[in-house]
């Protein structure tokens, strides 16, 4: 039997959940507290990190600058 082969879009969800949840951890910040920077719902931030809600361009550029990177290091 053949191993199962992951989606390129399950593949791209667990690597943000992962950088995100990194970065945060790197930055000393909670969930709640990114959100509160973004201006946000923490049920945002918490479906962005989990994979179930796609965020913008834009708010990508944010979370990036509160975490002190650049958004193409969250993508990479």
């Amino acid at each position: 039997m053949l191993p199962k082969q992951l989606s390129s879009t399950k593949i791209m969800k667990e690597k943000l959940n992962y950088v995100l949840i990194s970065l945060l951890k790197e930055n000393g910040l909670k969930q709640t507290q990114l959100a509160d920077s973004l201006g946000v719902d923490k049920s945002y931030v918490n479906r962005i990190i989990r994979g179930n809600q796609k965020p913008t361009d834009e708010m990508m550029i944010k979370i990036a600058k509160i975490l002190g990177v650049d958004s193409r290091t969250i993508w990479r």
